[in-house]
């Protein structure tokens, strides 16, 4: 409260603003927040989010276990320098640019864990757009069944059935 003099009256002035939308705004993100982070944390699926250049900004638990690393080693890290095995940069490389072109792809691939052992993985990616404009890349990874870890090469599939263009379908021999 302030005074102030009007026609020879002296008044106290005060003024309110109405944040009720304000804190119900808020309690709604933060709702949606916990809700989003509750999906992505408790996933069986290794997901990861990336920056546009490819610095991780978010990894789950079942990420983590999958490739050995821990969220501090993995946190600003450029995540095909930590995972992609010699000789697939290239692959790698092609999966960034389309997710970032806004196509989601979906591959099946080797990469390297922290102890350098290699895994078959298949891995699923998605451009992550924000406010019309891709930001990132949402990814999702599945460690292959044992069976097919024991598999030297990996190469382009041939499939009897027509895969969306968005999807590059890589397999095992």
């Amino acid at each position: 409260m302030r005074p102030v003099e009007l026609h020879g009256h002296r008044y106290l002035l005060e003024s309110f603003v109405d944040v009720t939308e304000q804190k119900r705004s808020e309690k709604a993100l933060e709702q949606r927040t916990s809700y989003l982070n509750t999906l992505i944390e408790t996933n069986p699926l290794g997901t990861v989010v990336l920056d546009k250049e490819e610095r991780v900004e978010m990894s789950n638990s079942a990420f983590e276990q999958t490739f050995l690393f821990s969220r501090n080693e993995l946190l600003g890290k450029r995540l095909n320098e930590l995972i992609v095995p010699e000789g697939l940069a290239e692959e790698s490389d092609r999966f960034t640019r389309e997710c970032l072109e806004r196509r989601g792809v979906q591959v099946v691939s080797r990469r390297r864990r922290k102890d350098n052992t290699l895994v078959d993985v298949e891995i699923y990616g998605v451009p992550l757009v924000i406010g019309g404009e891709p930001r990132g890349i949402l990814a999702f990874t599945r460690m292959l069944p044992a069976a097919s870890r024991s598999r030297p090469n990996c190469a382009p599939a041939k499939s009897d059935f027509a895969l969306p263009s968005r999807t590059l379908l890589m397999a095992c021999a």
